[in-house]
């Protein structure tokens, strides 16, 4: 089984968190699926820096990582998935649908919802979010 390291971050603006679907005309599958912003790691390279290079590739904005907020991992099509979520804050820049089929700002609240169709690592991500923001486990893991 294939392992893939794959890096997000969590930017978290005016109590609302930025997140995208991916746009992927190859998989249809991948493209209904809301996200944290980031991507896959490439050989030998750093996590941080991989992650600084998806979100500028992915949306154009600089961004600086503050720290590790959660590893979560997951089973698709026979790969075995791990994603490293990093704390962030934008430097600057607007996001722009660079690399994406689409994002947007959403509150807590929306992510929690269950809204937005996200994998069971990002489930695990926004669970982590709404216990350290008080709100008790997420109603979406």
């Amino acid at each position: 089984m294939e392992t893939v390291i794959v890096n997000v971050a969590i930017l978290e603006e005016n109590n609302k968190y930025l997140i995208i679907q991916r746009d992927d005309n190859n998989n249809e599958a991948i493209t209904q699926f809301w996200e944290f912003p980031g991507g896959k790691l490439l050989p030998g390279e750093d996590p941080e820096h991989g992650l600084v290079r998806n979100i500028q590739e992915t949306l154009d904005i600089d961004i600086t990582i503050m720290d590790i907020f959660k590893v979560a991992s997951h089973i698709v099509d026979d790969k075995h998935v791990i994603i490293l979520a990093y704390l962030c804050i934008r430097n600057f820049g607007e996001p722009k649908k660079k690399g994406c089929k689409d994002y947007k700002w959403v509150t807590l609240d929306e992510l929690r919802s269950g809204r937005f169709d996200f994998s069971k690592s990002d489930k695990k991500i926004i669970n982590k979010i709404s216990i350290f923001s008080g709100c008790g486990p997420s109603l979406v893991s």
